[in-house]
């Protein structure tokens, strides 16, 4: 049996056999935690959404929400286009903004097989306004509109009587495929989940957001910055292939939310061969993030010692 000798501060940054898909680059004054390889496509390290069937009000509502990557900046889940009266997914064109339920008021938006059957039904037909409004098509006294008045992270997209320009059903069609809300263009339509029929349309936003900004604590804990009261952890201890959680901070450090930042990888303090990777190494968005050896040496049964 090979036995490797790790050494903290000699192993990080030195050991050539550390993957890709564990390297990771603080930015203390923002908080994020992006993934080196990918930087710039924007990928960062985020808490994915626990919601259920409804939005909830924060990321933190359920403790035990996996660490994800996740990109920032135009992606598959987040482009569309329009042709004749269609809001179509630019990924994949058999797919379109639909109204669930059928045309009318108080509806939320979904993606749906474009004129599925062979035939065009009311609630997927759309008007591109020059007001900025997105109107039905065979119902123009009916607007989509930023569910709740509130353009923030996750609120959904639903159908409303149009208003007196109200700010919450005014978008913008960039060049580039996204639908921003106008007041606030950092918000943009965003496909909830998995591209395919069903999943909700939200606004997502670019901007660093409370499920994605961190901060190191002196007592080696890695913790939400501006819900500070939560933490990094590994589910069910301190082991390979365990996730990375977040949950709400023990009163005294506990091994498993024990973590250094150092040489661009993120290691356990009270396993140091055990650092964040992503999990199954294909660097894609909602990848979960595990604890895994930092060097691809420790995974083989014979050889030299590192």
């Amino acid at each position: 049996m090979k036995i490797v000798f790790l050494i903290v501060g000699t192993l990080i940054g030195s050991c050539t056999g550390i993957p890709k898909h564990s390297y990771f680059k603080y930015e203390n004054a923002t908080g994020l935690i992006k993934l080196q390889e990918k930087e710039e496509e924007g990928f960062r390290l985020n808490v994915r959404l626990n919601l259920g069937n409804q939005w909830s009000t924060g990321p933190f509502e359920e403790p035990g929400s996996p660490l994800i990557i996740w990109p920032c900046g135009p992606a598959d889940h987040e482009q569309f286009k329009f042709e004749d009266g269609l809001i179509k997914l630019k990924a994949n064109d058999k797919l379109c903004l639909n109204v669930e339920g059928g045309a009318g008021a108080g509806r939320l938006l979904n993606l749906y097989p474009c004129e599925h059957d062979g035939f065009r039904v009311p609630h997927e037909e759309f008007n591109m306004r020059s007001d900025g409004r997105i109107s039905l098509k065979q119902e123009p006294n009916v607007c989509l509109n930023v569910k709740g008045g509130s353009i923030t992270y996750g609120a959904e997209i639903t159908t409303w009587p149009c208003g007196t320009f109200a700010q919450n059903e005014v978008f913008h069609f960039s060049k580039d495929g996204m639908i921003s809300a106008k007041e606030k263009p950092d918000f943009h339509f965003n496909i909830q989940g998995d591209l395919t029929a069903g999943s909700r349309v939200w606004l997502w936003s670019c901007e660093v957001g409370p499920h994605e900004a961190f901060e190191f604590t002196t007592d080696a804990r890695i913790r939400m910055k501006m819900k500070n009261e939560y933490c990094l952890n590994a589910e069910g201890g301190v082991a390979q292939g365990h996730r990375i959680i977040v949950w709400p901070c023990s009163e005294e450090p506990q091994p498993n939310e024990l973590f250094k930042y150092e040489g661009n990888t993120i290691f356990s303090v009270t396993n140091p061969e055990l650092g964040f990777n992503v999990a199954g190494g294909g660097m894609n968005p909602g990848d979960e993030i595990v604890l895994w050896p930092l060097s691809e040496e420790s995974e083989e049964d014979d050889g030299e010692e590192l």
